[in-house]
């Protein structure tokens, strides 16, 4: 049994440089930002704050009515507070990102 694949000829060749050339990605800022969230499954070990379908607005409006709900006096209670949103806001948005 051979293990090396066949030579390719010269017609193949140039229909993979052809066919490659036409694969350049996404050249808009919104066609880019939907290819770089393309895999995105939960978002919990995610580099940005907030999924493509999230507005700062609202995760900040959220925020002030969890500080308002939750007493925190220090600023260990307060990082914690803003670490349950963020696990909130992370994993209920993650259940509207996958079924949609």
């Amino acid at each position: 049994m051979d293990d090396h694949a066949p030579a390719r000829t010269p017609a193949q060749a140039a229909a993979s440089r052809a066919n490659g050339s036409k694969s350049t990605g996404p050249a808009t800022v919104l066609g880019k930002t939907t290819s770089a969230a393309n895999s995105v499954v939960h978002g919990l070990a995610a580099h940005a704050a907030l999924l493509p379908t999230e507005t700062l607005a609202t995760y900040e409006a959220n925020l002030a009515s969890w500080f308002a709900t939750i007493p925190a006096r220090t600023p260990g209670e307060r990082q914690a507070v803003r670490g349950s949103l963020t696990w909130h806001f992370d994993t209920n948005v993650s259940r509207v990102w996958r079924s949609a």
